[in-house]
């Protein structure tokens, strides 16, 4: 094998003999989360190229031995037979071969003024003749085959709805992906409001899965457009598309839901966790997912619904070990207050008992003693007579005898 072919898959990591087009996207899905082009544009190309190339490399075998599928659109697609012909210069006109060429040239060279004005030239020609927007997209897709970064920083937004409208779905979708890989959410937004504006809605198939995809990318970047973007798509959906798509389209809504109050950096980790493609393997990297997991802790409550969904996904010692470490606990705490012991001593409690006994004893007894009392003065009244003369003598006797008594004593002279 010469070095030209051994280059994408030492970069992928991958056995060129037994290396399958799911094996190719699953490193490189794993590839470009640890080598994002906001920090590492460099890294991210070269990873991007060897993907490109190591595709390339297995259709050409499969072409080889008649596996692969037709390059050639199909006959009721506008742009069937231009793949073919985009290098054809009996086909396209003069100006269109000196745009591309400039085009191209100004790419190698770095020229990025040449480039823009080439780009601009096949621009306004494909406006005016919506014949050559096939050819437009084709000619853009080879020529930044191994650059595409510079491509989405090149391409205008009106370049994208234009291939829309005349059913390319090949650059848009390869467009879509780079910016979901890139966290690019201002153009997923304004190609959403271009989808959710058109009247009548662009039903054919292509587009219909375009729309189902962006409503997937935009769920945790922006919940309220994603929403939008899914009730206009979902008339469009035939039945058996319906089938696939829209459960897929519900989780990822519901998950966004929950996850909506974090900052956009927290969703989009979450949403490159939680949500991957099918054909890739969830890698968590502890470092970055203890800061994630920290941040998640300090503005989420203990009974948080995601930290159920977090303990479904992610290893069970990994969650474990995040959870001990920086999970609030807020609810045992709660309880452990509730059957918390009183902070006074126990003999407090109990001499409030015996004053409150004494207490409930005295008002008894005083009780018994007023009605005593009552039933005494009530049986004297009963029983009373008039006193007789003698009676009363024998008491006027007695007070005299104590009043001679007191005086005597009050003259009688004092020991010394």
């Amino acid at each position: 094998m010469n070095e030209s072919e051994a280059f994408p898959w030492s970069v992928l990591g991958l056995n060129p003999t037994s290396a399958t087009e799911r094996d190719v996207k699953k490193a490189y899905a794993i590839l470009v989360k640890q080598n994002r082009p906001d920090r590492d544009s460099e890294a991210f190309q070269r990873i991007h190229g060897a993907y490109e190339s190591a595709l390339a490399q297995l259709q050409q075998a499969q072409r080889e031995i008649g596996m692969a599928p037709p390059t050639v659109d199909a006959p009721d697609h506008p742009s069937a037979g231009w793949v073919q012909g985009v290098s054809s210069s009996s086909v396209l006109p003069g100006e269109w071969q000196v745009a591309e060429s400039d085009m191209r040239q100004a790419l190698s060279q770095g020229d990025s003024a040449r480039l823009k004005e080439g780009l601009a030239k096949m621009r306004e020609m494909a406006n005016a003749n919506p014949a050559l927007v096939p050819a437009w997209e084709q000619s853009l897709l080879q020529t930044f085959e191994k650059d595409f970064a510079q491509l989405a920083q090149t391409i205008r937004g009106d370049d994208v709805q234009l291939m829309i409208r005349e059913r390319c779905e090949h650059l848009p979708e390869a467009l879509l992906g780079f910016w979901h890989a890139t966290g690019s959410r201002l153009p997923m937004e304004a190609l959403a409001d271009f989808l959710i504006g058109q009247k009548p809605p662009l039903d054919y198939h292509a587009t219909v899965l375009l729309q189902a995809r962006l409503s997937l990318y935009l769920a945790f970047a922006n919940l309220s457009k994603a929403e939008q973007l899914t009730n206009a798509v979902f008339p469009l959906m035939p039945p058996q598309m319906r089938d696939w798509i829209l459960p897929r389209l519900e989780n990822r809504l519901a998950l966004a839901k929950i996850f909506r109050t974090l900052p956009a950096e927290s969703r989009r980790y979450w949403e490159q966790n939680l949500c991957p493609n099918e054909d890739e393997t969830i890698v968590w990297n502890e470092p970055e997912l203890r800061t994630q997991f920290r941040e998640l802790t300090m503005r989420c409550p203990a009974d948080w619904p995601g930290y159920q969904i977090l303990s479904e996904v992610m290893p069970k010692p990994l969650f474990n070990r995040m959870t001990m470490q920086f999970r609030p606990q807020q609810p045992k705490v709660q309880a452990t207050a509730l059957t918390k012991e009183p902070t006074f001593p126990k003999f407090f409690i109990h001499a409030l008992i015996i004053l409150a006994l004494l207490a409930f004893r005295n008002i008894h007894s005083c009780s018994d003693s007023t009605e005593r009392y009552r039933s005494d003065r009530n049986r004297n009244l009963n029983n009373s007579r008039p006193m007789s003369q003698r009676e009363i003598q024998e008491m006027l006797d007695k007070l005299k005898a104590r009043k001679f008594n007191e005086d005597l004593l009050k003259f009688s002279p004092r020991e010394k």
